[in-house]
This record gives C-alpha cells, structure tokens and sequence, in this order.
C-alpha cells in the first residue's frame, strides 16, 4: 500500500479493510500493514495535540508516519470497517513507570493495541506499570 500513487493507496486502503473486517484476527492484520509504514519524524504532529492530528484520508495522502501517524492510521482502519463500525475508540498516551518510557496505545472495546511492541491484549492484561497519562475518546467517522 505504501509504495504507490495516492489513488492506488487509497484502492489498497479498501482492500486492506475488506480483510480486516473478515479476518479471523483483524488486530493482527491490521499491525501487521502498518508495521510496514514509512517512518518519518514530524514535529508538527503532537501526540499531546488533537488538533494536529491527520484526518484518514489526509494520513493515506502524506504517506509518512510518525509514531502517532501509525496509531490513528490502525485506529482509522478498524472505525471503517463495519465489524468495529460500533465500537468504542481511545487513545492512550501512556508512561511506563519501570522504565520511564512514553507511548501510545489504542483501546478498541476490550482490547488494547500496542503498535510500537506489534502487540495486542486484553484491557485485564495491560501491565500495571502502564499508567494513562492522556485519553483522548476518537471520534466516530464515516
């Protein structure tokens, strides 16, 4: 998906949520696409700062993807397929009191995706030390 023309991107972008709607593991799925994503250093895009956020189809047209470009790139994937068409979406910026580390995580219902580790779990089974300094509820799109 990430090596083509925007209009080719965008096509790729359907397909890619076609089979995460049926896939038997769409977290994985979906981890797996963005794992490939070009990494870019963007200081215009504040993980602290909603408003500088890229809508879906403006992440898809820049094609470079800082930490938090990946997050709401699979954030965005899961809202528009119609299996999470329902579910509720925030964003965690979170602080890893062991080792003093920050990052981001996405909770899906039950579920907490972690893209920088390629990891997801159940909400029960995010460790302690993880604390949320930050929760942003994202918005539904269509």
């Amino acid at each position: 998906m990430f090596s083509d023309v925007f209009e080719n991107r965008l096509r790729s972008w359907r397909q890619i949520r076609e089979r995460v709607n049926n896939s038997d593991n769409p977290y994985s799925e979906v981890l797996a696409v963005y794992s490939k994503a070009p990494v870019i250093h963007n200081k215009s895009i504040d993980m602290w700062d909603p408003k500088t956020w890229l809508g879906p189809w403006d992440l898809i047209k820049q094609n470079g993807y800082t930490e938090t470009c990946i997050l709401l790139g699979i954030c965005y994937t899961l809202q528009l397929t119609e299996r999470f068409s329902r579910s509720e979406f925030e964003i965690h910026i979170c602080t890893n009191n062991e080792t003093k580390e920050t990052f981001l995580l996405l909770a899906v219902d039950d579920t907490v995706i972690q893209p920088q580790e390629g990891q997801h779990m159940n909400r029960s089974a995010v460790p302690a030390s993880w604390i949320s300094q930050k929760i942003y509820k994202a918005p539904a799109i269509h």
